[in-house]
C-alpha cells in the first residue's frame, strides 16, 4: 500500500500527512483524484465491502485479541446476521461527514492517537 500512497502523492492526486509509530497517518484527497474518481463512474457505495451474510457473525473465544470461532449457524445467530445486514444498508445510505479546519483534523487525529496508545500502553507523540 505504501508504494500506491508514493504514486498517488507523486501524481499530486493525494497530500499525505504520515503518522509516527503507534499514531494514524492521514490522507487529503485531491480535487483531480475526485475528477478521475467521478469520469470513472466511482461512488462512495462503490467502494464500500459488503460481507456475505454468513461472515456477519462472529464469535471469539475471548476479547479481539482471540482467534475466530468455527461454530454452526443457529436461529439466533442468522438473525443477527439479518439484523446486521439491515442495519449496514440503512448506514450505507447516511452521509455522515466532519466539516474541519485543518487545525480541527489534526486536534482531532492528535486526541484520538492518544486514545489509541494509551489503550496501547503506548507513550503519544504530538504530531506536527
Amino acid at each position: 500500500m505504501a508504494h500506491t500512497i508514493d504514486l498517488l502523492e507523486a501524481a499530486r492526486l493525494i497530500k499525505t500527512y504520515p503518522g509516527k509509530r503507534g499514531q494514524a497517518s492521514t490522507y487529503h484527497i485531491m480535487p483531480g483524484l475526485y475528477g478521475m474518481a467521478q469520469d470513472c463512474g466511482i461512488t462512495q457505495h462503490s467502494l464500500t465491502l459488503c460481507l456475505p451474510r454468513e461472515r456477519l457473525v462472529r464469535l471469539r473465544e475471548g476479547n479481539s485479541d482471540t482467534s475466530y470461532l468455527t461454530f454452526e449457524p443457529t436461529d439466533d445467530t442468522r438473525r443477527w446476521a439479518e439484523q446486521l445486514q439491515a442495519y449496514n444498508a440503512f448506514v450505507r445510505q447516511q452521509n455522515i461527514a466532519l466539516a474541519l479546519t485543518e487545525e480541527e483534523e489534526a486536534e482531532w487525529v492528535e486526541h484520538w492517537n492518544a486514545e489509541r496508545c494509551a489503550r496501547k500502553r503506548v507513550v503519544s507523540v504530538k504530531m506536527v
